[in-house]
């Protein structure tokens, strides 16, 4: 109804829009969501390995390949000497996206109620911290904040979920504040050139 009344008073160029008020019904209905900033995000942070490589803070487990992926659709986990191509990689990225976002859906109080940014921000959280943030010890504050639907806290909430004092620091800043920006329906500043293959 929002569409057909935006057709018949501001024309279809006008009308088809991604800022109308009709979009934004469409998308909180589960009909339509822009998942591109989550997948450009975690991207520019993962980056693409075609071959298996350990975690930077074990040294070991979890083994990781792709853009992040330490286990494959069907449940395997990821093993050292694994390779995959460029398209895997960014089948297996766009499966776990999909995976986490109906994941959240069903845990973050307020979901339906965030725009596309707000919720792409919180699946590149999501996929770097696992899906199951929403309650966790160690994850009070972001709790908080979306429970109590205090929005404008987000961001600097986020920034707390860096593992300081840690050689991983600084690029987990550098992450956070980039889904913080998100967060407020700014897109980050992402590197231009494509991710180079490792």
């Amino acid at each position: 109804e929002e569409l057909a009344r935006d057709l018949q008073a501001n024309g279809y160029a006008v009308a088809m829009r991604r800022d109308r008020a009709w979009f934004e019904t469409w998308s909180q209905d589960g009909k339509q969501v822009d998942l591109a900033p989550a997948l450009a995000l975690i991207k520019e942070f993962e980056g693409c390995h075609l071959r298996a490589y350990p975690d930077p803070l074990s040294g070991g487990d979890p083994w990781t390949i792709g853009y992040g992926t330490t286990r494959y659709q069907n449940g395997v986990k990821v093993q050292r000497g694994d390779q995959i191509t460029v398209i895997e990689a960014d089948l297996l990225l766009r499966q776990e996206i999909d995976r986490i976002a109906a994941k959240l859906s069903g845990t973050v109080p307020h979901w339906k109620a965030m725009n596309d940014h707000q919720r792409c921000a919180l699946i590149s959280f999501a996929y770097n911290l696992g899906p199951d943030f929403v309650g966790l010890a160690g994850f009070e504050t972001i709790t908080r904040c979306l429970r109590d639907r205090d929005w404008a806290a987000v961001p600097a909430a986020l920034e707390l979920y860096r593992n300081p004092g840690t050689n991983v620091e600084a690029g987990l800043l550098r992450r956070r504040r980039a889904e913080g920006k998100l967060w407020g329906n700014h897109a980050p500043q992402l590197q231009q050139e494509p991710a180079k293959l490792r």
